[in-house]
This record gives C-alpha cells, sequence and structure tokens, in this order.
C-alpha cells in the first residue's frame, strides 16, 4: 500500500510558520486575530488525511457550517474543499473575553499522490465532520515515454 506523502502541498511550510507567528503573538500576549486579522482571509480547518487498499479519505472538521455553504471542487489531482462559517448575527452585543473560532471564509486543499476515480469521489457532512472519500484508480499502468531524436 502506498502512503501519501507527509508534505501534500507545498503551502503546509506556509501554514507552519504562520502558527509559529500566532503563538509568538499568544505568548506576548495579543491575541493574533487582531494583529493578523484581514477580511479577506481564509482560514484552514483541522484536516485528517488517511489511505485504505482502496481509497483516501478525508476527514475535515468545520462545526457550525450548514451543509449548504460547503463547497467540493476537483481539477486534475488537486481537490478543493471550501465555503463559510457565519457569525450568529442575532447575538446581542457583548464584550468578548476570547475568540478562537474563525467565521468566514475558510479552504482546504489536497493533492494526490496517487490515481484517482474522479467521477467516484463521495462526500458526507455529520456532526460538524465533512468526509470525502476518493477512490483510487486501480489499474493505472505505467506507459514508457520515448526520447525524441
Amino acid at each position: 500500500m502506498k502512503t501519501l506523502p507527509m508534505s501534500l502541498l507545498p503551502f503546509d511550510e506556509l501554514q507552519e510558520f504562520r502558527d509559529q507567528v500566532m503563538r509568538f503573538y499568544e505568548r506576548l500576549g495579543i491575541h493574533p486575530r487582531s494583529v493578523l486579522f484581514s477580511p479577506n482571509r481564509c482560514w484552514r480547518p483541522p484536516m485528517d488525511i488517511f489511505e485504505t487498499e482502496d481509497c483516501v479519505i478525508i476527514r475535515v472538521e468545520i462545526a457550525g457550517v450548514s451543509s449548504e455553504a460547503i463547497r467540493i471542487d476537483i481539477d486534475g489531482q488537486l481537490l478543493r474543499i471550501y465555503g463559510r462559517r457565519e457569525e450568529d448575527s442575532s447575538a446581542p452585543k457583548r464584550r468578548m473575553y476570547r475568540m478562537e473560532i474563525e467565521y468566514g471564509e475558510f479552504e482546504q486543499f489536497v493533492k494526490f499522490s496517487v490515481p484517482i476515480k474522479r467521477e467516484s469521489i463521495r462526500a458526507s457532512y455529520k456532526e460538524g465532520f465533512l468526509t470525502v472519500e476518493v477512490p483510487k484508480e486501480k489499474n493505472q499502468q505505467n506507459i514508457e515515454i520515448k526520447m525524441l531524436e
């Protein structure tokens, strides 16, 4: 059974750097959201990716997002999961003590290192978890490429 590479996208290193910057601000007693917040910035929900013999399974934690607000696209070997979590606008005006839950646009990407059956991808959303099952292409044969003279 093939395993997925540790770094699925080069952007993983950028996410790690962002996390380090956020921890730095937290150590200073400044909430990083107040420094780094941008209305156009997407947050990245936590995601688990694992593989079985037949498929790659992606689990994304997006509690509080309605299923109608979740979108999934695939372009070649790149899967994009995106959507929006809305803040509760009906809540009374309040003074915030701590704000860790991300709101607004979210986005997450998965680049597959194994051949997949794009037309057979299935997704389900239950109890705050989106599960995407991506079947692997079984009979992918190697093709010999000949050099041009």
